[in-house]
């Protein structure tokens, strides 16, 4: 009994580094989010305002993954959305204001499990920056369109379906920093953050 054992842990441990190397280096992926956009406005005068509403993106992202051991990957990414995401139109003084969160990309920082050698987990950190903008009638409403900056977290799962090509999905949340504009007696604030779930194509070079 303790040599079949012993055989049995012996080719879990020879399967776990051959697992491993499946999914270290290059990668490329092609990703469709679906994306929950949580935006706030406040100003001095007690105006409130928040847009709210999910839309789709569509993600192009690359990364390179190094092995630490057995089990372990870690890597190095970035990703551009390809769309702006529709915040919504809410009513201020009888009139739309629209908003929209622009231009977003990350780069990124993730640790992966292997599972066996076709699946993994992975977790990720990023920095991610992007583009506030709202728009209205000049006689109620001046134009933003200011950088917003955040940090993001998500947790994954990644599949080799054929060949070097996988499939992943995501669940990230993004909180940005608040942005404080105005002076002198007017002073008016911007809260972002977003939820997603993101499901990629992609090919392991």
């Amino acid at each position: 009994m303790k040599k079949k054992l012993a055989i049995v842990l012996a080719l879990a441990s020879t399967s776990a580094y051959a697992d491993t190397s499946n999914f270290e280096g290059f990668e490329a992926g092609l990703g469709l989010g679906y994306v929950n956009a949580d935006m706030d406005f406040a100003d001095s005068r007690s105006d409130r305002m928040n847009w709210d509403k999910d839309d789709a993106v569509v993600q192009v992202s690359v990364a390179y993954h190094w092995p630490i051991n057995e089990n372990w990957l870690i890597g190095l990414g970035a990703t551009y959305d390809l769309n702006d995401t529709d915040a919504s139109t809410q009513i201020y003084r009888s009139e739309d204001i629209s908003a929209e969160l622009q231009h977003h990309s990350s780069i990124y920082v993730q640790p992966t499990y292997v599972i066996d050698d076709r699946s993994a987990v992975f977790a990720k950190v990023g920095y991610h920056k992007a583009r506030t903008n709202t728009t209205g009638p000049s006689s109620v409403w001046i134009e933003d369109n200011i950088t917003v900056e955040g940090i993001g977290y998500s947790l994954g799962y990644k599949r080799l379906i054929q060949n070097n090509l996988f499939i992943q999905g995501e669940l990230l949340f993004v909180h940005y920093d608040d942005e404080q504009l105005g002076g002198g007696a007017y002073t008016y604030e911007y809260e972002q953050e977003t939820r997603s779930a993101v499901v990629t194509l992609g090919y392991q070079f």
